[in-house]
Protein backbone atom coordinates (compact mmCIF):
# COMPACT_ATOMS: atom_id res chain seq x y z
CA UNK A 1 0.00 0.00 0.00
CA UNK A 2 2.07 3.27 -0.86
CA UNK A 3 2.51 6.28 1.08
CA UNK A 4 2.98 9.88 -0.14
CA UNK A 5 6.96 10.36 0.04
CA UNK A 6 8.04 12.14 2.61
CA UNK A 7 9.04 15.92 1.69
CA UNK A 8 12.82 17.45 1.70
CA UNK A 9 12.19 20.73 1.21
CA UNK A 10 11.96 22.85 4.17
CA UNK A 11 8.56 24.50 2.85
CA UNK A 12 5.46 23.34 3.61
CA UNK A 13 3.46 20.20 2.59
CA UNK A 14 -0.01 19.95 3.21
CA UNK A 15 -2.51 16.59 3.04
CA UNK A 16 -6.11 16.98 2.47
CA UNK A 17 -8.55 14.56 3.41
CA UNK A 18 -12.35 15.12 2.35
CA UNK A 19 -14.07 12.15 3.06
CA UNK A 20 -16.35 10.82 -0.01
CA UNK A 21 -15.05 13.62 -2.55
CA UNK A 22 -16.55 11.55 -5.64
CA UNK A 23 -19.28 10.18 -3.82
CA UNK A 24 -21.41 13.39 -5.13
CA UNK A 25 -19.15 14.96 -7.58
CA UNK A 26 -20.18 18.52 -7.83
CA UNK A 27 -19.23 20.64 -11.57
CA UNK A 28 -17.53 23.63 -11.56
CA UNK A 29 -14.44 22.76 -9.53
CA UNK A 30 -11.73 23.95 -11.60
CA UNK A 31 -9.05 24.47 -8.73
CA UNK A 32 -9.42 20.72 -7.73
CA UNK A 33 -9.88 19.55 -11.18
CA UNK A 34 -6.67 21.11 -12.01
CA UNK A 35 -4.56 19.78 -8.69
CA UNK A 36 -5.74 16.02 -9.44
CA UNK A 37 -4.80 16.02 -13.37
CA UNK A 38 -1.61 17.02 -12.69
CA UNK A 39 -1.31 14.50 -9.72
CA UNK A 40 0.20 10.92 -9.04
CA UNK A 41 -2.09 8.85 -7.40
CA UNK A 42 -1.94 5.79 -4.70
CA UNK A 43 -4.19 3.76 -2.94
CA UNK A 44 -4.26 4.00 0.47
CA UNK A 45 -6.51 2.84 3.18
CA UNK A 46 -10.14 2.64 2.23
CA UNK A 47 -11.72 4.21 5.30
CA UNK A 48 -11.12 7.52 7.57
CA UNK A 49 -10.30 5.58 10.33
CA UNK A 50 -7.75 3.64 8.47
CA UNK A 51 -6.74 6.52 6.66
CA UNK A 52 -5.97 8.62 9.61
CA UNK A 53 -3.83 5.01 11.77
CA UNK A 54 -1.84 5.03 8.17
CA UNK A 55 -1.28 8.84 7.93
CA UNK A 56 0.18 8.65 11.48
CA UNK A 57 3.00 6.29 10.91
CA UNK A 58 1.06 3.47 13.00
CA UNK A 59 1.56 -0.13 11.16
CA UNK A 60 -1.69 -1.74 9.60
CA UNK A 61 -3.09 -3.61 12.85
CA UNK A 62 -6.11 -6.15 12.31
CA UNK A 63 -8.64 -4.16 14.46
CA UNK A 64 -7.95 -0.45 14.94
CA UNK A 65 -8.64 0.84 18.58
CA UNK A 66 -10.42 3.53 17.58
CA UNK A 67 -12.67 4.25 20.66
CA UNK A 68 -9.96 4.78 22.66
CA UNK A 69 -8.19 7.23 20.51
CA UNK A 70 -11.26 8.88 20.57
CA UNK A 71 -11.46 9.47 24.14
CA UNK A 72 -7.98 10.29 24.52
CA UNK A 73 -8.81 13.39 22.02
CA UNK A 74 -11.86 14.30 24.07
CA UNK A 75 -9.12 14.43 27.10
CA UNK A 76 -10.75 11.06 28.89
CA UNK A 77 -8.68 8.88 30.29
CA UNK A 78 -9.69 5.97 27.98
CA UNK A 79 -9.60 3.14 31.08
CA UNK A 80 -10.84 -0.28 30.23
CA UNK A 81 -11.55 -1.15 27.30
CA UNK A 82 -14.12 0.45 24.75
CA UNK A 83 -16.06 -0.24 21.70
CA UNK A 84 -17.89 2.42 19.12
CA UNK A 85 -21.05 1.64 18.44
CA UNK A 86 -22.52 2.67 14.91
CA UNK A 87 -25.99 2.98 14.25
CA UNK A 88 -27.44 0.79 11.71
CA UNK A 89 -30.50 -0.76 10.07
CA UNK A 90 -30.36 -4.83 9.98
CA UNK A 91 -32.63 -5.27 7.00
CA UNK A 92 -34.30 -8.87 6.69
CA UNK A 93 -33.23 -10.29 3.09
CA UNK A 94 -34.87 -13.66 2.02
CA UNK A 95 -32.38 -15.42 2.75
CA UNK A 96 -30.15 -13.53 4.91
CA UNK A 97 -29.63 -9.96 6.89
CA UNK A 98 -28.16 -6.81 5.37
CA UNK A 99 -26.29 -4.42 7.60
CA UNK A 100 -27.44 -1.09 5.89
CA UNK A 101 -27.04 2.77 6.76
CA UNK A 102 -29.45 4.48 8.13
CA UNK A 103 -30.55 8.63 8.77
CA UNK A 104 -28.02 9.69 11.48
CA UNK A 105 -29.02 10.44 14.73
CA UNK A 106 -29.52 13.90 16.51
CA UNK A 107 -27.72 14.84 19.50
CA UNK A 108 -30.77 14.54 21.98
CA UNK A 109 -31.64 10.91 20.23
CA UNK A 110 -27.77 10.16 20.94
CA UNK A 111 -28.39 11.06 24.13
CA UNK A 112 -31.57 9.36 25.10
CA UNK A 113 -29.91 5.93 23.46
CA UNK A 114 -26.77 6.11 25.53
CA UNK A 115 -28.88 6.52 28.50
CA UNK A 116 -31.43 3.36 28.08
CA UNK A 117 -28.36 1.11 26.96
CA UNK A 118 -26.16 2.23 29.91
CA UNK A 119 -29.04 1.67 31.97
CA UNK A 120 -30.37 -1.39 30.54
CA UNK A 121 -26.95 -3.32 30.63
CA UNK A 122 -25.45 -1.50 33.44
CA UNK A 123 -22.64 -0.45 30.76
CA UNK A 124 -20.68 3.14 30.85
CA UNK A 125 -21.35 4.95 27.66
CA UNK A 126 -20.04 7.98 26.09
CA UNK A 127 -21.57 10.05 23.20
CA UNK A 128 -18.57 11.93 21.63
CA UNK A 129 -19.00 14.25 18.60
CA UNK A 130 -21.80 12.39 17.38
CA UNK A 131 -19.97 8.97 18.29
CA UNK A 132 -21.29 6.02 21.13
CA UNK A 133 -19.39 4.76 22.48
CA UNK A 134 -19.58 1.72 25.17
CA UNK A 135 -16.95 0.73 27.66
CA UNK A 136 -16.79 -3.20 26.74
CA UNK A 137 -14.32 -5.15 25.55
CA UNK A 138 -14.48 -6.94 22.43
CA UNK A 139 -13.77 -10.74 22.23
CA UNK A 140 -9.50 -11.43 22.41
CA UNK A 141 -8.13 -11.91 19.03
CA UNK A 142 -11.26 -11.38 17.12
CA UNK A 143 -10.97 -9.52 13.97
CA UNK A 144 -14.19 -6.95 13.75
CA UNK A 145 -14.24 -4.81 10.63
CA UNK A 146 -15.28 -1.00 10.47
CA UNK A 147 -18.99 0.34 10.29
CA UNK A 148 -17.32 1.53 6.76
CA UNK A 149 -17.03 -2.22 5.20
CA UNK A 150 -19.60 -3.96 6.32
CA UNK A 151 -22.46 -1.75 5.23
CA UNK A 152 -23.99 -2.82 1.94
CA UNK A 153 -23.02 -6.56 2.69
CA UNK A 154 -24.99 -9.59 4.33
CA UNK A 155 -24.22 -10.31 8.03
CA UNK A 156 -22.90 -13.47 7.83
CA UNK A 157 -20.37 -12.32 5.12
CA UNK A 158 -18.94 -10.15 7.64
CA UNK A 159 -19.20 -11.87 10.65
CA UNK A 160 -15.92 -12.68 12.67
CA UNK A 161 -14.60 -16.00 11.81
CA UNK A 162 -14.82 -18.50 14.68
CA UNK A 163 -16.79 -18.78 18.08
CA UNK A 164 -15.11 -16.50 19.70
CA UNK A 165 -16.92 -13.91 18.53
CA UNK A 166 -20.47 -14.91 19.79
CA UNK A 167 -20.67 -12.91 23.35
CA UNK A 168 -20.32 -9.85 21.05
CA UNK A 169 -22.87 -10.66 18.94
CA UNK A 170 -25.13 -11.55 21.34
CA UNK A 171 -24.45 -8.01 22.58
CA UNK A 172 -25.55 -6.40 19.22
CA UNK A 173 -28.96 -8.95 19.26
CA UNK A 174 -30.05 -7.78 22.88
CA UNK A 175 -29.60 -3.79 21.89
CA UNK A 176 -31.30 -4.86 18.72
CA UNK A 177 -34.04 -5.84 20.81
CA UNK A 178 -33.71 -2.78 23.30
CA UNK A 179 -34.23 -0.33 20.79
CA UNK A 180 -36.94 -1.98 18.99
CA UNK A 181 -38.79 -0.43 22.46
CA UNK A 182 -37.08 2.57 22.47
CA UNK A 183 -38.95 5.72 22.47
CA UNK A 184 -36.54 7.24 20.19
CA UNK A 185 -37.61 4.59 17.54
CA UNK A 186 -41.23 5.43 18.26
CA UNK A 187 -40.73 9.34 17.75
CA UNK A 188 -39.39 8.73 14.46
CA UNK A 189 -41.39 6.46 13.07
CA UNK A 190 -44.08 8.95 14.12
CA UNK A 191 -41.90 11.82 12.01
CA UNK A 192 -41.88 9.23 9.18
CA UNK A 193 -38.42 8.74 9.93
CA UNK A 194 -36.84 4.89 9.79
CA UNK A 195 -36.09 3.22 13.50
CA UNK A 196 -32.52 2.53 13.90
CA UNK A 197 -32.60 -1.06 15.14
CA UNK A 198 -28.97 -1.68 15.73
CA UNK A 199 -25.35 -0.92 16.65
CA UNK A 200 -22.56 -2.32 15.35
CA UNK A 201 -19.81 -2.26 17.47
CA UNK A 202 -16.21 -2.18 16.59
CA UNK A 203 -12.62 -0.63 16.96
CA UNK A 204 -11.81 -1.87 20.30
CA UNK A 205 -8.57 -2.63 21.89
CA UNK A 206 -6.02 -0.83 23.92
CA UNK A 207 -4.56 3.01 23.34
CA UNK A 208 -1.59 2.30 20.64
CA UNK A 209 1.74 3.00 21.31
CA UNK A 210 2.76 6.46 20.65
CA UNK A 211 4.52 6.54 17.38
CA UNK A 212 6.41 10.43 16.33
CA UNK A 213 3.96 11.84 14.18
CA UNK A 214 5.54 12.92 10.85
CA UNK A 215 2.78 16.32 11.04
CA UNK A 216 4.36 19.27 12.65
CA UNK A 217 0.31 20.45 13.20
CA UNK A 218 -2.72 18.84 12.59
CA UNK A 219 -6.23 21.04 11.53
CA UNK A 220 -9.80 19.72 12.32
CA UNK A 221 -12.44 18.90 14.97
CA UNK A 222 -12.56 15.41 14.66
CA UNK A 223 -12.05 13.06 18.41
CA UNK A 224 -9.79 10.64 16.24
CA UNK A 225 -7.96 12.94 14.74
CA UNK A 226 -6.60 14.92 17.94
CA UNK A 227 -5.76 11.73 19.85
CA UNK A 228 -3.51 10.62 17.29
CA UNK A 229 -1.90 13.88 17.63
CA UNK A 230 -1.57 13.68 21.03
CA UNK A 231 0.12 9.99 20.48
CA UNK A 232 2.29 11.47 17.89
CA UNK A 233 3.34 14.63 19.98
CA UNK A 234 2.37 16.94 17.24
CA UNK A 235 0.22 19.94 17.91
CA UNK A 236 -4.05 19.77 16.89
CA UNK A 237 -5.91 23.31 15.67
CA UNK A 238 -9.50 23.89 14.80
CA UNK A 239 -10.22 24.02 11.76
CA UNK A 240 -9.82 27.40 10.11
CA UNK A 241 -12.64 28.89 7.53
CA UNK A 242 -10.12 29.04 5.04
CA UNK A 243 -6.30 27.83 3.80
CA UNK A 244 -4.43 31.04 4.71
CA UNK A 245 -3.21 30.32 8.24
CA UNK A 246 -2.18 26.90 7.11
CA UNK A 247 -0.16 27.90 4.31
CA UNK A 248 1.61 31.04 6.73
CA UNK A 249 2.96 28.08 8.90
CA UNK A 250 5.68 28.29 6.06
CA UNK A 251 7.29 24.52 6.88
CA UNK A 252 7.06 21.00 7.97
CA UNK A 253 4.23 18.82 6.86
CA UNK A 254 0.47 19.60 7.87
CA UNK A 255 -2.91 17.20 8.02
CA UNK A 256 -6.06 19.16 7.38
CA UNK A 257 -8.94 17.18 8.13
CA UNK A 258 -12.96 18.30 6.55
CA UNK A 259 -15.94 16.55 8.04
CA UNK A 260 -18.43 14.51 6.21
CA UNK A 261 -20.07 17.20 5.24
CA UNK A 262 -17.94 19.23 4.33
CA UNK A 263 -19.15 21.41 0.96
CA UNK A 264 -17.21 20.83 -2.24
CA UNK A 265 -18.03 24.44 -3.58
CA UNK A 266 -16.64 26.10 -0.06
CA UNK A 267 -14.11 23.61 -0.26
CA UNK A 268 -12.78 25.05 -4.12
CA UNK A 269 -13.19 28.96 -2.99
CA UNK A 270 -11.32 28.64 0.52
CA UNK A 271 -8.97 25.76 -0.02
CA UNK A 272 -8.41 24.53 -3.12
CA UNK A 273 -7.84 27.86 -5.13
CA UNK A 274 -5.61 29.47 -2.34
CA UNK A 275 -3.75 26.01 -2.11
CA UNK A 276 -2.77 25.44 -6.11
CA UNK A 277 -1.86 29.15 -5.89
CA UNK A 278 -0.14 28.46 -3.16
CA UNK A 279 1.66 25.46 -4.80
CA UNK A 280 2.27 27.63 -8.30
CA UNK A 281 3.82 30.62 -5.40
CA UNK A 282 6.65 28.54 -4.28
CA UNK A 283 4.70 28.91 -0.70
CA UNK A 284 4.28 24.84 -0.87
CA UNK A 285 5.92 21.83 -2.37
CA UNK A 286 2.98 19.52 -2.38
CA UNK A 287 -0.67 19.11 -1.58
CA UNK A 288 -1.89 15.75 -1.27
CA UNK A 289 -5.94 14.68 -1.40
CA UNK A 290 -7.65 11.66 -0.12
CA UNK A 291 -10.91 10.75 -0.38
CA UNK A 292 -10.80 8.19 2.51
CA UNK A 293 -12.13 5.78 0.35
CA UNK A 294 -8.83 4.74 -0.47
CA UNK A 295 -7.42 7.29 -3.58
CA UNK A 296 -4.99 9.44 -2.98
CA UNK A 297 -3.31 12.23 -5.22
CA UNK A 298 0.10 14.08 -4.35
CA UNK A 299 0.71 16.98 -6.36
CA UNK A 300 3.91 18.57 -6.15
CA UNK A 301 5.33 22.21 -7.39
CA UNK A 302 6.89 20.89 -10.15
CA UNK A 303 4.21 18.43 -11.30
CA UNK A 304 1.89 21.47 -12.31
CA UNK A 305 4.29 21.94 -15.37
CA UNK A 306 2.47 18.69 -16.77
CA UNK A 307 0.28 20.41 -19.30
CA UNK A 308 -0.69 17.45 -20.93
CA UNK A 309 -2.68 16.25 -18.32
CA UNK A 310 -6.41 17.81 -18.93
CA UNK A 311 -8.64 18.41 -16.22
CA UNK A 312 -11.48 16.05 -16.05
CA UNK A 313 -14.59 16.07 -14.29
CA UNK A 314 -14.58 14.31 -10.37
CA UNK A 315 -17.09 11.94 -11.93
CA UNK A 316 -14.48 10.18 -14.24
CA UNK A 317 -12.16 9.85 -10.67
CA UNK A 318 -14.92 6.68 -9.23
CA UNK A 319 -13.27 4.27 -11.22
Amino acid sequence: MAAVPAVASTRSAIDIVVPGLFRQPVPGLAALEHLLARSSRSVVPASSEALLFHLFGHAPIATLPVAAVRLLGEGLEPGGEWLQADPVQFVPARDHVLVMPTEPLDAAELGAIAEEIGRHFELEVQVLQGQLLLRRAAPVGVVIAPTARVLGHSLGSVLPEGREHLPWLSLINEIQMLLHSSAVNRAREQRGIDPVNGLWLWGGGPLPSPVASPFTCVWGGDSLLRGLALLGGCEARALPGDAAPAVAVGHGRQLIVFPEDADPAGLEVRWFRPLLAALRGGKLSRVSVYDAEGRAFAISRPALYRFWRRPRPLESYQQ
